[in-house]
C-alpha cells in the first residue's frame, strides 16, 4: 500500500501554540514514577524496545532544528517495522526519544504530553472529549484512575489542541472519526457508554 500523500502542515507558530497548550500538567503527581514503579523502573511510554512514538513530521523537523531533546528517526529492524514505516502517512514520523535519563520535560513531543489519551470525535470531526488509547491498565496505570484525577485545565487545553490538529490534517480527522465509531460500538456491546474526559 503506498503512503498517503498530504500537503497540510503545522507551521512553527502552530507548533509553539500547541506546545504551550499542552504545557498544562495532566495530573498532580509524577505519572512516570507511578509507571516505573509498576514496570520495573521503565515507564511504558518511554520503553524504546516496545514503544516508538509517532510525531508529526513538521514537529520532528522543528525539534531537530532546535536541538530539542535529541529526537531521532526510528530505524526499522524487522519486516513488520519496515511495513509499518512504509505505510505511514507523509505527515507522520516514527521516532526514538533520547530516553528517560536524558528527557527534558519542557521539550517533550506532543505525543508524550497527550499519552494515554486520543480524541473522541463526532461524525464531522468535532472533538467531544478525550478517550484512553488503551483500556488495559497494565500498559498505563493512569487508565485505572478515576476521571477526576485529571486536571481540568489540561483536558480543556488538550481538546483544543486536538481540534487544531484534526483541522490541519484531514487524514487525522478520518482516522479519529473511524476510531471513535469503533470505540462506541465496543462500549455498546458491553452495555456501557464511552468513558470520556470533557
Amino acid at each position: 500500500m503506498p503512503k498517503k500523500k498530504t500537503e497540510e502542515t503545522l507551521s512553527a507558530e502552530d507548533l509553539l501554540e500547541l506546545f504551550e497548550l499542552m504545557s498544562q500538567p495532566m495530573i498532580s503527581f509524577d505519572c512516570g514514577q507511578l509507571c516505573s514503579d509498576a514496570g520495573g523502573g521503565m515507564p511504558v511510554c518511554c520503553d524504546h524496545k516496545n514503544f516508538h512514538p509517532l510525531l508529526f513530521a513538521d514537529e520532528f523537523k522543528w525539534l531537530q532544528e532546535h536541538k530539542q531533546a535529541g529526537w531521532k528517526k526510528f530505524r526499522p529492524r524487522t519486516a513488520f517495522d519496515r511495513k509499518e514505516v512504509k505505510e505511514l502517512c507523509d505527515h507522520l514520523v516514527y521516532a526514538d526519544c533520547p530516553g528517560i535519563d536524558n528527557c527534558n520535560r519542557d521539550h517533550r513531543a506532543l505525543v508524550c504530553r497527550m499519552f494515554p489519551f486520543e480524541p473522541h470525535v463526532d461524525r464531522k470531526g468535532k472533538v467531544l472529549g478525550l478517550a484512553f488509547i488503551t483500556e488495559d491498565a497494565g500498559k498505563c496505570p493512569l487508565v485505572a484512575k478515576p476521571l477526576k484525577t485529571f486536571n481540568r485545565k489540561y483536558v480543556r487545553a488538550s481538546i483544543k489542541a486536538w481540534q487544531r490538529i484534526i483541522e490541519a490534517y484531514p487524514a487525522e480527522k478520518e482516522l479519529y472519526i473511524a476510531e471513535s465509531r469503533k470505540r462506541e460500538r465496543r462500549a455498546g456491546r458491553r452495555g456501557r457508554k464511552v468513558r470520556l474526559l470533557r
